[in-house]
C-alpha cells in the first residue's frame, strides 16, 4: 500500500516508505506480543544472505531494521531444522544461538535441540 501512495513515489521521498513500513511492522509485532490473554506464535521463513564473501542466515522479511530487531522482541525464537543421521530423519527446533543465529531461549529451560512439538516446549517452559 505504501508503494501506491503518490507522496512516497516522489524522488525526494524515496526512503520514507521504509520508515513508515518499519513503524507499522513494529507496532503490529509488539501488539501481538503484548496480548496478555494469549500465547502468540509467529512463523517466518529464513533466508540466506551474503555480506561480502560471508553467507549468513536471516529472517525472510523486508527491511533491515525489522530483521535486526524482531528477535529481541520475543522470549522464544525457534529455528526449524531437519537433521539426518544413521537412525533416519528427525525434525528439530533449535533453541540455542550457538546452533543458529536465529534462535533464542530466554526461559533457559530448553535443550539446544528440541523435538518439533510445540506442546512439549510449552510444557517445559511453564513447568514449575
Amino acid at each position: 500500500e505504501l508503494k501506491k501512495d503518490p507522496h512516497f513515489g516522489q524522488p525526494k521521498n524515496v526512503l520514507q516508505p521504509w520508515g513508515k513500513y518499519t513503524e507499522l511492522m513494529t507496532m503490529i509485532c509488539k501488539s501481538y506480543r503484548d496480548m496478555s490473554d494469549y500465547s502468540v506464535i509467529f512463523t517466518c521463513l529464513n533466508a540466506v544472505e551474503k555480506d561480502g564473501l560471508e553467507k549468513f542466515e536471516s529472517f525472510n522479511l523486508q527491511g533491515s531494521s525489522i530483521k535486526n530487531s524482531i528477535k529481541a522482541w520475543y522470549d522464544l525464537v525457534l529455528f526449524y531444522k531437519v537433521h539426518k543421521d544413521e537412525e533416519g530423519t528427525h525434525r528439530m527446533l533449535v533453541t540455542d544461538t550457538a546452533e543458529s543465529p536465529l534462535a533464542k531461549d530466554r526461559s533457559g529451560k530448553l535443550e539446544a535441540y528440541e523435538k518439533a512439538d510445540l506442546s512439549v516446549i510449552i510444557n517445559k517452559i511453564i513447568k514449575e
